[in-house]
């Protein structure tokens, strides 16, 4: 279970229990951490320091981790509250690029962006937050924002000069964003000039191709007004459309060019596993 996919508290009480009074401390800490409540912090950080040593509690508070986790990245994941974030950077001085120690190694922005939270994650670039760090899989925030639908986190992303068309083994941000048919997004992501014709290595799916495994008009018609390709070479999206019965996509496509006599050279039920696959991955990477 990710702790991404689910707020933290509902996570904790899934995985420890509904009485947060046996939880261990350092769970409840995360939790304070992610309401922003700072009070409730520094007074778990002190009983934590009594029982532990004599680091003194603001050491304390930077230093203690759960389930992977410190204070900052439950913080910014979950209400954002900018007053904890300052308190917790400023003053205390916890890295803003430090990875958790989850398998995926997310750093606060990953965390922040995850959480949909605007506030936080302007902070964390503020602070020198590296929007370029990649996952295992080559995935960036930009990717993350893109897939989970944050148009407004994404704008400010691009406009602090993320790469628009940053690859990854489950293609770009364009792709993904078409494959869970975001739609706000797809407009963002075109107007910054996102390539749209550009390929999945993986499947070789065009953000085109993910539009109509979505099912989503409105995607697809975005992608073709900004010139994607409907008689791509690799994949047959028409075909596609009419195995699933998408008609107004298929009125679509036709409309745009697309071929209704070129034969089904990309074989449509294999491309439609490799795409699949991709969804399957991309729901696993580090998003």
């Amino acid at each position: 279970m990710d702790l991404l996919e689910m707020p933290l508290p509902h996570f904790f009480e899934k995985t420890l229990g509904k009485d947060e009074d046996e939880w261990p401390p350092e769970a409840r800490f995360l939790v304070a951490a992610y309401y922003g409540n700072v009070r409730r912090l520094k007074e778990i950080a002190r009983r934590l320091d009594r029982s532990g040593g004599s680091k003194g509690a603001d050491a304390t508070l930077a230093a203690t981790t759960y389930r992977g986790m410190n204070a900052l990245h439950a913080a910014v994941g979950g209400l954002g509250r900018l007053d904890a974030c300052r308190y917790l950077v400023d003053t205390l001085g916890m890295d803003v690029n430090m990875w958790d120690a989850s398998p995926r190694k997310k750093t606060p922005l990953e965390h922040a962006v995850a959480g949909g939270n605007l506030p936080a994650v302007r902070f964390l670039l503020d602070h020198g937050a590296d929007l370029h760090q990649e996952c295992e899989e080559g995935a960036t925030v930009v990717h993350r924002a893109a897939m989970k639908g944050k148009s407004e986190i994404l704008k400010l992303l691009l406009s602090r000069g993320a790469e628009v068309d940053g690859k990854s083994e489950q293609g770009t941000p364009l792709c993904l964003a078409a494959l869970k048919g975001h739609e706000s997004t797809v407009e963002v992501l075109l107007e910054h000039h996102a390539d749209v014709n550009m390929v999945v290595p993986s499947c070789l799916a065009t953000p085109l191709d993910a539009a109509v495994f979505s099912a989503s008009k409105h995607c697809v018609k975005l992608l073709i007004q900004a010139g994607a390709n409907v008689n791509d070479v690799n994949n047959n999206s028409l075909a596609r459309a009419a195995s699933e019965g998408l008609t107004e996509i298929v009125k679509c496509l036709l409309e745009a060019g697309a071929d209704p006599n070129r034969p089904d050279e990309s074989n449509v039920a294999k491309s439609d596993g490799h795409v699949g696959a991709v969804i399957a991955m991309s729901s696993e990477m580090a998003f």
